[in-house]
């Protein structure tokens, strides 16, 4: 958490649904908070935004549009959200990605949460 700010409060920085008939440039202005990567879900077409500019997935689901946003993060080599970094490196820990920390503490703990995850899934 950081400074008070709850992760949940935030999740509009990843993001952030529309209705289908919503134009791209009307997403964009009303996800004007998401200064980084994140999704928009329009109907039912996933979209990247960044900046000002989206890109779209052609036949995307959740899954890939996550993905595509961790490969957005790492090609324009720019930090997570702080509100967001756990959240991402929950997505890393999935993703088998090296993770982007150095603690050892935070490591263990996302391998132990991973493991978890995938213990209920099974």
């Amino acid at each position: 958490m950081v400074s008070g700010v709850k992760t949940s409060d935030c999740l509009d920085l990843l993001f952030q649904t529309f209705e289908e008939g919503t134009s791209s440039a009307a997403a964009i202005a009303q996800a004007s908070d998401m200064i980084q990567p994140g999704i928009l879900k329009i109907g039912s077409n996933y979209l990247i935004k960044i900046g000002n500019s989206v890109a779209k997935i052609d036949n995307a689901n959740l899954q890939s549009a996550l993905a595509y946003v961790l490969a957005f993060f790492y090609v324009l080599s720019t930090g997570y959200p702080l509100p967001l970094k756990f959240v991402f490196l929950f997505f890393e820990a999935l993703c088998g990605i090296p993770y982007s920390i150095s603690s050892v503490q935070v490591k263990n703990f996302m391998n132990n949460v991973t493991k978890e995850i995938i213990l209920l899934a099974e």
